[in-house]
């Protein structure tokens, strides 16, 4: 008897994993009113990139630093860039170079520029942002993730301003208590 060939779908894409694949997108255990970003545009909030609710776009130059908290502990297998296909308004490219950290949150410019830890450093091409295609990372390096600190260097068009309409986070809570979820006792 053969076996039945797996085909990866696009919504939870193969990976190192294997056949029995527990990744999802991460969306719903990121804490999400505590995400934060530096040098953002005045209408981008960290928050809409991470909900899919509207993009970001950086202020002053190509550098665009979020932090993003997690409510609990994850473990994390892929990341989704997406962003506009072409030059748009403003003169915005989407990420190029992008730089990650594990359970980082005090990071700023001059740290992420010359931090030589970085835990892994992605450089997109311009079909994986315009397709949101998953980037696999490292996945023995984002274990008990916390919270992840993204650094985007540069942008694909070398563009003055670099902008982001999602970002996404493949992986899997690790198992145990959600903390938040803890509820007084009334005696």
């Amino acid at each position: 008897m053969a076996a039945a060939a797996l085909v990866p779908t696009p919504a939870k894409p193969a990976g190192p994993i294997g056949a029995k694949d527990d990744m999802v997108n991460l969306v719903n255990y990121i804490d999400v009113g505590k995400a934060t970003g530096l040098n953002l545009g005045a209408k981008s909030v960290a928050k809409s990139v991470l909900t899919g609710e509207g993009s970001i776009v950086s202020d002053c130059d190509a550098q665009i630093l979020l932090m993003v908290p997690f409510k609990e502990a994850v473990k994390i297998r892929g990341i989704c860039f997406q962003g506009p296909a072409e030059t748009t308004t403003a003169d915005a490219s989407s990420p190029a170079k992008v730089k990650l950290w594990v359970n980082r949150t005090n990071l700023d410019f001059s740290d992420a520029e010359t931090d030589k830890n970085v835990t892994e450093t992605i450089v997109l091409k311009a079909a994986d942002v315009t397709d949101g295609r998953e980037q696999l990372i490292k996945f023995v390096k984002f274990q008990n993730v916390h919270s992840i600190t993204v650094f985007i260097e540069s942008n694909q068009g070398k563009s003055e301003l670099t902008t982001l309409s999602k970002l996404s986070f493949i992986g899997a809570p690790i198992a145990g208590m959600n903390m938040a979820d803890l509820k007084a006792c009334k005696s």
